[in-house]
C-alpha cells in the first residue's frame, strides 16, 4: 500500500485555484477532484462543506464517500456512498460508523480517517482491497473539510479501481 499525506495550504489570503495536484496522484479523475477541493479553500486551510457544490462534484459522485467524522475522530458515518461504490463492494454503507463494520480492515480505516482528521492533510493511497470476494486494487483520495476552516468535521473520499 503506497499512503501519501499532502498539507494543506496554510492560511493567507492565496487562492488556490491555479495550485497543481501532487504527482503521486496518478489517478486524472482524482487529481481534477484534488484540484476541485483545492480551489475551494479561497485563502483557508480546510474549505467546509458549504463550499462544495453537488452539482459542480457530478463527475465524481458515483465514486464518492461523504463521510461525518463523529466525536473528534473517534469514529465516522457514512453520509454518502455512490452509486458505483456500492457496485463495486455490494453493499450500501450510507448512514452506517465505519467502527461497526464487520471487515478486517475497519482497524486501518478508523487510522486512516484520524489520520486525516489530526494532521488536516488530504491522504491518498493505492491499495488492494477485497470487494465481492475479490482482490480489487483501487486508488482513494480523502480530502478534510472543516466549517471553521480548521477542525475536520466531514471528509471527502474519491475511489476508483486502478486500471
Amino acid at each position: 500500500m503506497q499512503l501519501r499525506a499532502h498539507p494543506p495550504m496554510p492560511a493567507g489570503g492565496q487562492n488556490a485555484g491555479g495550485e497543481a495536484a501532487p504527482a503521486d496522484i496518478r489517478d486524472p479523475r482524482l487529481r481534477n477532484l484534488w484540484q476541485y477541493w483545492a480551489g475551494k479553500r479561497e485563502g483557508v486551510l480546510l474549505p467546509g462543506r458549504a463550499a462544495i457544490s453537488p452539482f459542480e462534484m457530478r463527475p465524481w459522485l458515483g465514486n464518492l464517500l461523504l463521510m461525518d467524522v463523529v466525536e473528534g475522530g473517534r469514529d465516522f458515518r457514512y453520509r454518502l456512498h455512490g452509486t458505483q461504490l456500492v457496485q463495486l463492494f455490494g453493499v450500501d454503507l450510507t448512514g452506517q460508523l465505519v467502527g461497526a463494520l464487520r471487515v478486517r480492515d475497519v482497524d486501518r480505516l478508523l487510522a486512516e480517517g484520524r489520520m486525516v482528521v489530526a494532521s488536516r492533510n488530504a491522504l491518498y493511497t493505492e491499495e488492494t482491497v477485497v470487494a465481492e470476494k475479490q482482490h480489487v486494487a483501487i486508488s482513494k483520495l480523502v480530502l478534510p473539510l472543516a466549517a471553521n476552516a480548521r477542525d475536520v468535521d466531514m471528509m471527502i473520499v474519491g475511489i476508483y479501481r486502478r486500471r
